[in-house]
């Protein structure tokens, strides 16, 4: 089915969850926008994902993601094109009762027993290894005839955001154009590269670069607050290190947009990192995909993945990074 690019007036976009794969459809919000400069797109989401996209200069309108959504969007006028990133049957649906003309989404045969039609008039050719997320997404725009015009990821910051991080950093005498970033805590609130690795790691930069500094990042949650207290007691130069407090979304991104590299496990954070243009250093273990981690070697990115986590050394850690500055 071939999309008549004129009559593309309104888009919908569909990712609920996940902050960062949220964000890796951000290359496919780009894309489309280039290829429909005067239509409105709308993009449906969580209301904690909604943060990650804001100020998007290529999103128009939000969608929220809310239990009487179907309702909600049944209401609205009809979109022309309805790109679903998600797999689910309930964003299949809001997909469906969008009631566009052009609908693409991951598989056609959703099973909804009273719909006798197809939910999507477009799914990508069948391929039997994605090579990794971002191809996947962008999968969907190619099965709509639509040309990707980059794989870099995007989060925009205000300028009142950008403000508050020098202020922040200037008050507390780190200089951030030596900066490091270390997120020790995943989504899980686990620490599976290890406390102690952490700990050698931080030692090791502090003495090797006497001018730079580490900027030690955490989350909400108790058990975070613990392990980053046990760390940060460690370090031996603390006037060099700070430890960056849970802050909302958008300061958090703020402040990690001022590091040189991060280096944090699977989740989150790295793709806020590469969207906002820091380089990054993933250490995943055995369950972590590198599917989910797209970044290439050659735009500033590293990953380090072993079965056992804890056996990747520091002194490789500590490398990359010296590789990467």
């Amino acid at each position: 089915m071939r999309i008549l690019k004129a009559k593309i007036k309104k888009i919908l976009l569909i990712r609920f969850r996940m902050l960062g794969d949220v964000m890796l459809t951000t290359p496919a919000v780009t894309a489309l926008s280039t290829a429909f400069p005067k239509a409105t797109i709308t993009y449906c989401t969580g209301r904690k994902a909604k943060e990650v996209l804001e100020h998007n200069p290529h999103i128009d309108n939000f969608l929220l993601y809310h239990p009487a959504l179907l309702r909600e969007i049944i209401q609205l006028p009809p979109f022309d094109l309805a790109i679903n990133f998600e797999k689910d049957e309930f964003s299949g649906m809001v997909c469906f009762l969008s009631r566009a003309r052009y609908r693409v989404g991951f598989r056609r045969n959703v099973s909804f027993p009273r719909i006798r039609q197809d939910i999507y008039t477009m799914v990508p050719a069948r391929a039997k290894n994605r090579s990794d997320a971002l191809h996947s997404f962008m999968s969907l725009l190619k099965a709509s005839g639509i040309r990707a015009v980059s794989r870099k990821t995007r989060m925009y910051l205000t300028r009142k955001e950008l403000a508050f991080a020098n202020a922040y950093f200037k008050r507390r005498g780190i200089e951030a154009r030596g900066l490091i970033g270390v997120q020790p805590v995943k989504d899980d609130h686990q620490c599976p590269w290890g406390e102690e690795n952490f700990r050698a790691l931080i030692h090791r930069l502090l003495q090797e670069f006497p001018d730079l500094s580490v900027a030690v990042f955490q989350g909400p949650a108790s058990g975070e607050n613990r392990i980053i207290e046990r760390i940060y007691r460690s370090v031996r130069l603390p006037k060099r290190c700070i430890r960056i407090p849970p802050l909302p979304l958008r300061k958090y991104a703020s402040l990690l947009q001022k590091c040189s590299v991060l280096v944090a496990h699977d989740g989150g954070p790295l793709h806020f990192a590469a969207g906002l243009g820091v380089r990054t250093v993933g250490i995943f273990g055995p369950r972590d995909s590198a599917y989910w981690y797209p970044y290439k070697k050659k735009e500033g990115h590293l990953l380090f993945k072993k079965e056992d986590i804890r056996s990747i050394a520091v002194e490789d850690v500590a490398r990359a990074i010296r590789t990467l500055l």
